[in-house]
């Protein structure tokens, strides 16, 4: 019969996924020290090929992501309630007169 509850030493050691990781982020580094040039010329290619993803990476590195949210603000005071007007109808028509 199988013997339950804790026992010493069972389970997988504290850290253990954290130690993991931290060996294979060295290890992709050492990697892409080496072959950065073949990794750069391919991420070119791809982005010459059309793959847009790959171009937007290339950007992304080369000139820093694009700013993710809008700041409704004006020296560090709030601009206020904003209110967004339709410009038309569900119906097509136009809310602002012509």
């Amino acid at each position: 019969m199988a013997r339950g509850g804790k026992r010493e030493g069972a389970g997988r050691k504290k850290g253990a996924a954290a130690l993991a990781a931290e060996e294979y982020r060295k290890f992709i580094v050492e990697e892409v020290r080496k072959n950065k040039k073949e990794i750069v010329a391919a991420q070119i290619k791809k982005a010459k090929d059309g793959d847009t993803q790959a171009f937007k990476e290339l950007n992304d590195r080369a000139l820093g992501k694009a700013p993710q949210g809008i700041d409704l603000t004006s020296k560090g005071e709030s601009l206020g309630k904003v209110v967004m007007l339709p410009t038309r109808h569900a119906d097509g028509g136009s809310v602002v007169p012509q």
